[in-house]
């Protein structure tokens, strides 16, 4: 499926995941404010289960809220009861652990996945709107938890955000979807290999990026300039492999990255040029994934329960290197780089 060929239409729509990356910034800033507050009250047996709670609501949950959102058409009231709910979460921040928790991981659930389904959709045929969409949560993510541990008063212009964004969201253009079924067995089979092997990768990235990330941070303890480079590959990498090409972009940036990583973890300027690398996928596999299963929220939310997956050995502190014995990261690099390759370029879809 062709992007639209007019330049003008092109820059409007390219307005649209700019637009709703500010309110992912809100969201995924209010999100770790509200769980920086948690954990820092909360008993140290506590900690694991309530990240495990938490990222279990806000990722894993995205899978049916996202069926849910494309059977009823519901993108934009998502988004928008995501945002009142994030913005309850913080209002309610000095209830019992559980009801903040409970809201902001649902309103971020909702948020994401409505949405992530208006910035593909304004986008369709390319990787550059999920990209833009989800880039600013990077920086959410950081700030937020900074500000949670250390500036309280972040409170006020994070609620005052999340209560604007809200109705404005109503204004979103959520657009029409053309959903190109595939037809005949041998073609669904094909659709539903590149689906495993998409989501396969998404999993394997995420515990990849998991390990690697807390590696960078302890080995140069910088988490702003890591954030930065994460949001600048999600930015980047789909508007690059629009022009250059999906698969290309995504082969070579898993390569390098990975060889960056295994030479100089510890040196600061290979650790941000890494993360950025390695960021620059993430677009490229959502936008494979709509490809494929043109089910814009489904995709999205499966995508998200993936990397949760992904995530749950260093959520649960699983020691995966089997006492240094085992290439992991290595393997997860190569195994990751070899399900891309496949699904990207069997399908033809970069």
């Amino acid at each position: 499926m062709p992007p639209p060929s007019s330049s003008d239409r092109a820059h409007e729509v390219s307005l649209v995941p700019i637009a709703l990356g500010v309110g992912h910034f809100l969201v995924d800033a209010s999100s770790n404010f509200i769980m920086a507050r948690l954990l820092a009250a909360s008993a140290a047996s506590e900690l694991v289960l309530l990240l495990l709670a938490y990222n279990f609501i806000a990722f894993a949950l995205q899978a049916p809220i996202g069926f849910l959102t494309d059977r009823w058409r519901a993108a934009r009231p998502a988004m928008c009861v995501g945002l009142l709910l994030a913005a309850a979460a913080m209002l309610v921040l000095d209830q019992a652990t559980w009801i903040p928790l409970l809201l902001t991981g649902i309103g971020n659930a909702l948020f994401h996945v409505g949405g992530g389904t208006i910035a593909s959709v304004a986008t369709w045929g390319r990787a550059s709107g999920p990209g833009l969409f989800i880039a600013p949560g990077a920086l959410g993510v950081v700030l937020g938890a900074t500000a949670g541990r250390t500036v309280p008063a972040a409170f006020m212009p994070i609620l005052v955000g999340l209560l604007v964004a809200a109705p404005l969201g109503t204004l979103a253009q959520t657009g029409e979807l053309r959903r190109d079924e595939p037809r005949g067995m041998s073609k669904q089979s094909r659709a539903w290999r590149a689906i495993a092997l998409l989501l396969f990768a998404i999993a394997g990235r995420s515990l990849l990026g998991a390990r690697a990330g807390g590696q960078l941070s302890q080995a140069f303890g910088v988490g702003v300039p890591l954030a930065l480079a994460a949001l600048s590959g999600k930015a980047m990498g789909g508007l690059f492999a629009d022009r250059i090409g999906w698969a290309k972009v995504a082969v070579v940036a898993m390569v390098s990255s990975s060889l960056l990583l295994l030479v100089g973890r510890g040196i600061g300027w290979v650790g941000l040029a890494s993360m950025f690398l390695f960021q620059t996928v993430t677009s490229i596999t959502l936008a494979a994934l709509y490809r494929v299963l043109p089910r814009v929220g489904l995709a999205f939310g499966l995508a998200s329960l993936a990397l949760f997956v992904g995530a749950l050995p260093v959520l649960l502190r699983l020691d995966l290197g089997l006492a240094g014995h085992l290439p992991v990261d290595f393997l997860l690099a190569l195994a990751t780089t070899l399900a891309l390759w496949r699904a990207l370029v069997a399908k033809k879809a970069g």
